[in-house]
């Protein structure tokens, strides 16, 4: 990870980039995985109410820690001195 951050050059501008595709990529991977789970007849739904439940909460919380990881990532290169 610092090795990333460090082969950006002088201010680690391009490793902090780089880091940050990397959170997006896995972002956008990870909610095109969501969505093809979500896909299901409703009557499926319908019959088994706890398991919307379970994919409810595990899609909160996979949100809440990629907005945190973003969040931090964005506090984290504006407080680089550019």
């Amino acid at each position: 990870m610092n090795t990333l951050v460090a082969s950006g050059g002088s201010d680690g501008q391009q490793g902090i980039l780089v880091l940050v595709f990397i959170v997006l990529f896995a972002v956008a991977l990870t909610v095109m995985n969501l969505v093809n789970r979500f896909r299901q007849p409703f009557v499926v739904v319908l019959q088994n109410p706890f398991k919307l439940l379970v994919k409810t909460v595990m899609l909160g919380v996979t949100t809440t820690v990629v907005t945190v990881a973003v969040i931090s990532i964005i506090i984290a290169t504006a407080g680089s001195p550019s």
